[in-house]
């Protein structure tokens, strides 16, 4: 997904049927998390806010075990236009 610089809000909801999820946003080196989110338990919904001012694409993941190598992924474009 694509977003401008500054404060971001993402809504998740964890549709299950069985397991946690996270919300992880790897910073543009990959060394390290811009953000991280709590666990986000079955059938509920979570809001996170944080911000991000440098353009560019980061990785997003789940990073409990497993979960990404089965394709909760994505990238995170930040441009101002």
């Amino acid at each position: 997904f694509q977003v401008r610089p500054g404060q971001i809000t993402v809504t998740m909801t964890n549709d299950g049927p069985e397991r946690p999820h996270t919300f992880v946003v790897k910073n543009r080196s990959g060394e390290g998390d811009l953000f991280r989110s709590e666990r986000v338990p079955v059938g509920q919904p979570m809001t996170f806010d944080f911000t991000v001012m440098e353009e560019g694409t980061y990785e997003v993941y789940c990073n409990l075990p497993g979960h990404a190598d089965r394709g909760q992924r994505g990238t995170l474009t930040v441009a101002r236009s």
